[in-house]
């Protein structure tokens, strides 16, 4: 029986993140930003410009749909 060690934080150091993964998070992200979020945000603040619109995308995970709002204008963040 193999022990495997963790961090104190829980964490599987050896975990790498794999391509099919990384192109799931990037579609999935993006498009969600696109296709979603941004309709949503016109929609509840009718006559805004983007860049007067601050989002924050808590969990935001690898950034990608922060990435795609600021591409639309906004001024996104992520945590």
């Amino acid at each position: 029986m193999s022990v495997v060690h963790f961090d104190a934080h829980g964490a599987d150091p050896d975990y790498k993140v794999g391509d099919s993964l990384r192109i799931q998070e990037t579609l999935g992200g993006e498009g969600f930003a696109r296709r979603f979020v941004a309709p949503l945000l016109r929609r509840h603040f009718p006559g805004r410009e983007p860049a007067s619109i601050r989002v924050l995308d808590v969990g935001c995970g690898m950034g990608h749909a922060v990435a795609a709002l600021r591409q639309l204008g906004y001024d996104a963040w992520g945590l």
